[in-house]
C-alpha cells in the first residue's frame, strides 16, 4: 500500500494507524477507531464557522456602499415603472 493511500484511509476511515511513522501500518481496534473518529469530528467541528445567530453580540450592519446601491436600485425601478406606466397611458 502506498504512503498516500494509507494516509487517505487513515483520514477517511480511521481503520489503520502507523506502527512506525511513515513506515509500517496496522489495523485499528474498534476502541481506537471510535477514539480517532471522535478526535476527527472535534477537529472538523472547530474548523466550521459558527452561524451568525450563534455568535453572541454580533450585529450585521450593511456597508454604506451596499445601502447606497440598494437606494439607487429602488429609485431606478420606480422610474422604470413610472416610464412604462406613462408610455401605456399615452398609447391608450
Amino acid at each position: 500500500m502506498s504512503k498516500t493511500y494509507a494516509e487517505q484511509v487513515m483520514r477517511d476511515h480511521c481503520s489503520i494507524t502507523w506502527v512506525i511513522p511513515n513506515k509500517t501500518i496496522r489495523d485499528t481496534t474498534n476502541e481506537e477507531r471510535i477514539a480517532l473518529r471522535a478526535k476527527q469530528a472535534e477537529r472538523v467541528k472547530r474548523l466550521e464557522p459558527l452561524a451568525a445567530s450563534e455568535i453572541h453580540g454580533l450585529k450585521f450592519i450593511p456597508p454604506a456602499s451596499g445601502k447606497l446601491a440598494t437606494d439607487w436600485e429602488t429609485r431606478w425601478i420606480s422610474e422604470a415603472r413610472d416610464f412604462v406606466k406613462s408610455a401605456t397611458e399615452c398609447a391608450a
